[in-house]
């Protein structure tokens, strides 16, 4: 409808195009057009010239793309917030196709080794960049990727192109085809932070273990009944007696019950084994609980020698570093379900039950914010006894998530039993026995995605619980970080998911226009390429090709007379046979159709019915004489079809052939038009 579009080109630029198809023959270009409605949409314009007689006529095809390019801008946009997250989480991708042997990096990759992105690497200069010792072992894990698929993920130094060194997490994987990989893929990520904090805790905790060991409490000297010989305590709450008081009494005598018995039982057992009995045991002292390491080495036959260390400080200070470790552990769990899954309830689930585990509540939930319908939805649960003791959804503003939402903020609710606020959620928290709550909200890139909270029982005595320690919430904030970046990473590939649709959809409704536009122009062969299309892939799947496959046959199937739009009109709708000169402008068009659709990457796999369904089992078809098994089979399936459904149907200088006579027909072409093996399979699929 050229007259619904009016071309933005200048006279110049326009002059222009017409200079270069005259000089070139053949050209294709983008440009801007206005509908009547003032709307700018963009236009492929496909331009030819052909000679007849002594005029030269331009053949011109033009295709509204605005639909396809407003998707592949949608698409580039969602590919750059992928990048971005990737930078912001210092993980980025990397590809090795080892049928052409290349290494393909994303920017953040390059970031990491601090190599310009304009650099190209091969695989060896890639894995020079490890520290020596790490470079055996990720070439190992390359090769076994190489030979059997093996996926790995590695925790390596490695050198930047400064000269740094740096802590990467390496994880890999292959893509396999026939029994072999085609394609190596994985992730880098940016751990030397990480690493240098572990290195910091574990240089911490030996500091700590010399000091506390060199803390020295009690030192005893006793015979066999437990008799003090010698005292030197430093740690006077430890006794009953003053020290002044103590040589010659028993350990009942000086000690508490508690420690008293514990100590006789260690001196038998060290006089027993005739060697040190290392023992480690608590007292509670002044209302707190005292950790103590006491060595009980024997002195001779009827002596032994003890001395007992306040271990207590060391003792938090382990438990600090297991929690630490705990923690560490349980992110580089979720880390992991994040980067290695894109289902985001599988991601969430790993996190709530992380949630509970380690911060030691007794419930937890997470609600994801639809921007739709601008709601807070629930998405995944763990630990509730009563299936319905949270909503399923809540406006901004509602309830206690609701208000973490909004107000962007942690809210803690000591203790849900005194609350009034919110009476129908307190009465079913408190059906399923909540006591305390949180509830933080997710927020990444400075939006809102969803909240998260956590319920904890009162203890058994009915109490509310204590207020929990800084190192406890900042946890729990670290979490629900972690769930915001999965909620985030899955809604950007949900959304670069609906682009690739958009696109594919859109390509594939270009195919099919294309092919109605070619039926049009033919009114004897309308339906034609529909009919063939269908068949085709009847037989292509009797002859067991791929649905890979099938998608380049149904789309060569449906362009195969595209170059047909080479062929002059007075000779493609000539009622009468063709004369020679007629024949040869007609038998063009194959090699008309590998120009038009040869520039088209994803149409290329499509060419071989385009290009080759004339050609011949014997050698003697066209354009270019290919015989037997040179002609690809997508074009042998597709020549039988073809002559079946043109006997098959009316034309101006004959009637429609009977079935019988076209598959008696087809028969007696085998081993000379048709490969004999497609003709079985078709007779076949016909019967």
């Amino acid at each position: 409808r050229g007259s619904d579009y009016e071309a933005l080109e200048t006279p110049e630029e326009t002059h222009r195009r017409i200079q270069k198809v005259l000089s070139d023959g053949l050209d294709d270009f983008e440009t801007l057009h206005r509908t009547k409605s003032g709307e700018i949409r963009n236009i492929h314009v496909w331009a030819k010239t052909f000679q007849l007689g002594e005029r030269i006529v331009f053949h011109c095809i033009f295709q509204d793309i605005t639909d396809g390019k407003q998707a592949e801008q949608r698409a580039a946009r969602l590919r750059d917030l992928l990048d971005l997250t990737g930078q912001i989480a210092k993980v980025g991708g990397w590809e090795l196709d080892l049928e052409t042997q290349t290494l393909t990096w994303t920017e953040e990759v390059y970031r990491i080794h601090e190599v310009d992105p304009a650099t190209r690497l091969n695989v060896a200069e890639a894995i020079n960049f490890y520290a020596p010792e790490a470079r055996p072992v990720i070439t190992a894990l390359v090769q076994a990727g190489i030979d059997s698929g093996t996926p790995w993920d590695r925790e390596l130094p490695l050198i930047t192109a400064r000269g740094r060194q740096v802590w990467v997490r390496a994880q890999g994987a292959a893509e396999r085809r026939g029994g072999r990989t085609v394609r190596l893929y994985g992730a880098f990520q940016d751990i030397t932070e990480r690493k240098r904090a572990e290195e910091v805790v574990a240089a911490s905790e030996v500091e700590l273990r010399a000091l506390f060991a060199a803390m020295t409490d009690v030192v005893l000297v006793l015979d066999a009944q437990g008799r003090h010989l010698q005292i030197a305590p430093t740690n006077p709450a430890l006794l009953v007696r003053p020290p002044a008081e103590l040589l010659g009494r028993t350990v009942h005598e000086v000690f508490p019950a508690a420690l008293a018995d514990h100590l006789l039982q260690h001196i038998g057992l060290a006089l027993e084994q005739r060697g040190p009995v290392q023992v480690e045991y608590s007292l509670p002292i002044a209302g707190q609980q005292v950790w103590f390491d006491a060595t009980v080495s024997p002195m001779g036959a009827a002596r032994v020698f003890w001395i007992s260390r306040d271990v207590t400080e060391r003792k938090r200070a382990e438990d600090k570093i297991q929690r630490q470790f705990e923690y560490l552990t349980a992110l580089r769990d979720i880390d992991r379900a994040i980067m290695g899954s894109l289902d985001l309830n599988l991601s969430l689930s790993l996190l709530l039950m992380q949630v509970t585990a380690r911060l030691g509540v007794d419930a937890a939930a997470i609600f994801v914010y639809n921007q739709a319908s601008q709601m807070l939805e629930q998405v995944s649960a763990h630990g509730f006894r009563r299936q319905a003791a949270v909503p399923a959804r809540l406006r901004l503003g509602e309830g206690y998530a609701g208000r973490a939402a909004l107000e962007r903020r942690t809210l803690h609710i000591p203790d849900l039993r005194e609350q009034s606020d919110n009476p129908p959620l307190t009465r079913a928290l408190a059906a399923d026995s909540f006591a305390s709550y949180y509830a933080v909200p997710l927020i990444a890139k400075g939006q809102v995605r969803g909240v998260l909270e956590v319920f904890q029982r009162p203890p058994l005595d009915g109490s509310v619980a204590s207020r929990p320690e800084r190192e406890w919430l900042d946890f729990l904030e670290t979490l629900a970080d972690q769930a915001a970046i999965a909620v985030d990473n899955a809604t950007l590939f949900a959304g670069l998911q609906r682009s690739n649709l958009e696109l594919a959809v859109a390509y594939e409704a270009t195919i099919e226009g294309w092919s109605q536009a070619l039926d049009l122009r033919d009114k004897e062969t309308e339906g034609h390429s529909q009919r063939v299309t269908e068949v085709t892939l009847q037989l292509a799947r009797a002859m067991s090709m791929s649905e890979a496959e099938l998608m380049h046959v149904r789309r060569g199937a449906l362009l195969h007379d595209i170059g047909k739009l080479g062929v002059p009109d007075r000779i493609l709708l000539k009622p009468e046979p063709l004369n020679e000169e007629e024949w040869v402008s007609m038998r063009q068009h194959p090699a008309f159709a590998n120009a038009l659709l040869s520039p088209i990457a994803f149409l290329r796999p499509a060419l071989d019915i385009p290009y080759c369904h004339h050609e011949r089992w014997d050698g003697a078809g066209y354009p270019r004489g290919l015989s037997g098994e040179q002609i690809p089979l997508a074009a042998r399936l597709f020549a039988v079809v073809d002559v079946w459904d043109a006997l098959r149907s009316d034309r101006p200088y004959r009637p429609a052939w009977p079935a019988e006579r076209v598959l008696e027909h087809i028969r007696s072409l085998a081993g000379s038009h048709f490969d004999p093996r497609v003709v079985e399979a078709f007779l076949q699929l016909d019967s």
